[in-house]
């Protein structure tokens, strides 16, 4: 028994060395999926290890760590904050402001761009009162006046600032001109963020209201245990949320790895749907070589072979095939993230440490992914060369055309019929909740996947041959023999097309989902907005608009009307509602950070006038010095309430009544339930710091085009010092605000583009391996007088009926699946359906060149055939 297995394994070694051509295309398609796993594991290890080191720097010397909680926010005012300073145990503290953010120019005037490292206003500490990390200076000194501040290197390295020169800071408060007294630098610099420390006078007029800071860190005296002092300041101090230095360095640490985990599970997610398409490749490809090896298994079987031994033989080359390309992927993976490195420093991302992290997980998770998809995909081949009976060892030819579809027909029609079912059941039913349906639809789309998958080759016989004539037909007796050659063995063809289906079918429906949300927001935003300039910052940046802007804007002549859009942590609800969650315990946590339900959209303007908002009862103008909320029309006839019914507005800093004072019709964005005006607020709040000005809209006197340009060029000089803040025109801010729908785009492009490279390989592989079957019949065709170009011309043909075939089937399925979920979103507020027909259109020309350039190797090994040698084989 053992000496016959090894027989086996060499007539497997043997075969794998004589087609290397064979085995590289196969090895291909698992190393292009394996090296994004592995590289995944591999940058997210480097940067994790560089940033742990970098952080657990960068919080030495903090002992202790206090915060104020989201329920009490102002409780760190000055007198506490020199209490917590004289507790005995402490050496100093140091306050911060969660909301830290900077904008800041450089020598040339214009804002430094961080590309999205942070940047962050501190306070400047004199080296025995300061908490954390020691700085050196390179140059210059302390700010001796609040007009002078210090920078670190990389700042000055960004910005190309010197000591003495004159800067613009800007903050979500206000702006201020400064000069550089001097430059630091410290472990910080390595991760690439930007750090302006101020005077503290000028840092707490730049980020506070000037008596409240929402944290402190804290340094104990050399005698004082951390924890112990950590024990006792949460004892003195209730209110307040206490913890060690080093728990906050931990908390920082998961903070970056979860922020890092965005590009790990897409890295993964490359590497999945690719090996995913990579395994129908690889299923196919052993499939085609049972097929052509079916003398050789049923000589084997005739000798004595057992079925067990031939399938053990077959799954024996896949591990062989497995090991080899998630060895090669892991080298890959390596590889992979050097290039990324590179690509992000050469675009001014410069990331933290010096070299590669491998880890045991970025060797092992890919090669065991690898191996075993391989095999499963080689499995079904693998027992279909177990069952050849020995009597095929006396027929010649390939079999597997001959093999009946029926039983696979039938089961993907059925499976196709349940698809159908579930995906009509979501679009009808109404009443469900939007997930409900989504995951009806997410089903149906797995099952038919699978459906086409098994109906593929009864699909393949009419729909390839019919492609097959139309294009075989300016090539006459070619084209005709491309057109048959192509649906004489339907199973492979379709086998082949699959992966690419799979992939278009995946881009048009996610494209058209994209392109509907884009053309959306676009469509609300141009037709529902009757500002004629929008001011705000970049939707980007995590500075936030200085609240005095709109001051500022309707100050410029010619500008007739203005209002603030703004955004808070304030809750609405009714009486009950709050009396119910008090008793309870669960009053909202209403917190910037915290669930979307409990934050409120403000306006100061007339709704009725700045959008298309149709009021039902009371008034829409939130400028009013009575005005309270307006609701939408739905929520309000659900509940009852009219004009005047009394709500309560419920904030960190406590709960007050608020006035329905308008009921508007639900043409606005749907999550515009309530609209508060800032004058309730302000007319019961100590401070209203806590809701954030988003964008001002503006209304000038101009009608032509010159007129309106020369507008906007008054007011960007009028908010020209505030750095941050642009003046859009609708359309303009339109497009900006689908720009974040256009960058999922490409990424999501990105990575189904690589399915289709993919499904390319898979195409060349076929074709490769049919020529290897089709030999004797090439020799023949060359024999009777067949030109070598004409052969080529043939594979060609036969190539671009797979491919367009595949890409019709991909598009249609994917703008099925793409409108049944724009029809389940349409609930969401989402009721715009686009159809990306120039997408598509580029999708199956593209798919067309693919089909003719896959071809072009295949087709020159075909051409070579020599005609006596091929028709002498048997």
């Amino acid at each position: 028994m053992a000496s016959s297995r090894t027989a086996l394994r060499r007539v497997s070694l043997r075969n794998i060395a004589a087609h290397k051509v064979r085995l590289l295309l196969t090895i291909l398609a698992v190393v292009l999926g394996t090296a994004f796993i592995s590289g995944a594991f591999v940058f997210t290890a480097s940067l994790n290890k560089a940033f742990d080191g970098a952080l657990a720097t960068a919080y030495d010397g903090v002992d202790v760590a206090v915060s104020t909680t989201a329920e009490q926010p102002f409780e760190l005012d000055r007198a506490t904050v020199e209490k917590l300073a004289h507790h005995p145990g402490v050496r100093a503290v140091n306050p911060t402001m969660r909301a830290n953010d900077v904008i800041m120019t450089g020598a040339d005037g214009t804002a430094i761009q961080t590309l999205g490292a942070p940047s962050m206003g501190l306070v400047y500490f004199a080296p025995e009162d300061l908490v954390g990390q020691s700085m050196e200076f390179t140059d210059g000194g302390a700010p001796q006046v609040p007009d002078e501040i210090v920078i670190n290197a990389t700042a000055a390295q960004l910005g190309n600032l010197q000591v003495r020169d004159n800067v613009t800071v800007v903050t979500g408060r206000g702006r201020a001109e400064v000069k550089v007294a001097g430059i630091v630098r410290s472990e910080a610099d390595s991760t690439g963020w930007l750090s302006v420390l101020f005077h503290e006078d000028k840092w707490r007029e730049l980020y506070t209201d000037g008596e409240h800071v929402d944290g402190l860190t804290v340094s104990a005296t050399p005698d004082t245990d951390p924890a112990e002092l950590a024990n006792a300041l949460a004892g003195k101090f209730p209110e307040l949320t206490v913890q060690e230095g080093k728990e906050l360095a931990e908390e920082s640490a998961q903070q970056i790895t979860e922020a890092l985990s965005f590009v790990n599970y897409l890295l993964v997610a490359f590497g999945l749907i690719g090996l995913l398409v990579g395994a129908f490749i690889i299923s196919n490809t052993f499939a085609m070589l049972v097929a052509q090896r079916t003398s050789e298994f049923a000589l084997l079987r005739a000798i004595g072979t057992s079925r067990r031994q031939l399938t053990r033989t077959v799954l024996f080359e896949a591990t062989i095939v497995g090991l080899i390309g998630s060895g090669v992927g892991v080298l890959a993976g390596l590889g992979l993230t050097k290039l990324l490195y590179v690509v992000m420093d050469a675009v001014g991302i410069t990331l933290p440490g010096g070299g590669l992290t491998l880890t045991t997980s970025a060797v092992v998770v890919p090669i065991v992914i690898g191996l075993v998809i391989t095999v499963l995909a080689a499995w079904a081949p693998a027992v279909r060369a177990g069952a050849i009976p020995p009597v095929e060892a006396m027929r010649s030819g390939d079999q597997s055309s001959a093999n009946s579809v029926g039983r696979r027909t039938a089961v993907g029609a059925a499976l196709a019929l349940i698809a159908v079912v579930a995906v009509a059941w979501a679009m009808v039913w109404a009443d469900a909740e939007t997930a409900i349906r989504g995951i009806l639809v997410g089903a149906g789309a797995i099952t038919s996947v699978i459906a086409f998958w098994l109906a593929g080759p009864a699909l393949a016989r009419p729909l390839v041959g019919g492609l097959g004539r139309i294009f075989g037909a300016p090539f006459g007796s070619v084209g005709k023999l491309a057109a048959t050659n192509s649906q004489r063995n339907p199973r492979r063809t379709a086998a082949t097309s699959f992966a690419l289906m799979l992939g278009l079918a995946l881009v048009t429906s996610v494209g058209m989902l994209g392109t509907s949300m884009r053309a959306s927001v676009e469509e609300w935003l141009e037709s529902d907005l009757s500002a004629d300039f929008i001011l705000s910052p970049p939707l980007s940046s995590s500075v936030t608009m200085p609240s005095d802007v709109e001051n500022i804007a309707e100050k410029v002549d010619g500008v007739t009307d203005t209002a603030t859009l703004f955004f808070g942590p304030i809750s609405i609800m009714t009486k009950e509602q709050l009396m119910e969650r008090e008793a309870t315990g669960q009053v909202e946590n209403a917190d910037m950070y915290g669930p979307t339900e409990s934050n409120s959209t403000f306006f100061s303007g007339d709704v009725g006038k700045w959008y298309s908002a149709k009021l039902i009862a009371g008034s829409l103008d939130l400028s009013a010095p009575d005005a309270g909320v307006i609701v939408k029309q739905t929520l309000a006839e659900e509940n009852g309430w009219t004009p005047g019914t009394e709500l309560m507005m419920v904030s960190p800093q406590g709960s007050w009544p608020i006035a329905v004072t308008g009921i508007f019709q639900d043409t606005l964005d749907p999550s515009q339930t309530f609209i508060v005006s800032p004058n309730a607020l302000q007319s019961v709040a100590e401070n209203t710091s806590l809701i954030v000005p988003l964008q001002v809209y503006v209304d000038v006197a101009a009608s032509s085009a010159r007129e309106i340009e020369s507008m906007r060029a008054d007011l960007e000089q009028a908010v020209a010092d505030y750095l941050i803040v642009q003046v859009m025109s609708v359309a303009e801010f339109s497009n900006v605000a689908a720009a974040s729908i256009n960058v999922m785009l490409g990424i999501v492009y990105g990575l189904l583009g690589l399915a289709v490279v993919i499904s390319v390989l898979g195409i060349i592989n076929t074709l490769a391996l049919s020529i290897v079957e089709r030999r004797q019949e090439i020799g023949t065709l060359r024999a009777i007088g067949i030109q070598r170009s004409e052969i080529r011309r043939m594979i060609r043909i036969e190539s671009l009926q797979i491919a367009v075939f595949g890409a019709i089937s991909g598009v249609l399925l994917g703008l099925a699946l793409g409108w049944a979920l724009l029809v389940v979103l349409s609930g969401e507020g989402l009721d715009t359906v686009v159809i990306p027909w120039a997408q598509i259109g580029i999708m199956l020309i593209g798919s067309a060149i693919v089909g003719v350039v896959a071809a072009l190797w295949p087709a020159a090994q075909a051409a070579k055939t020599p005609p006596l040698a091929a028709i002498s084989e048997e």
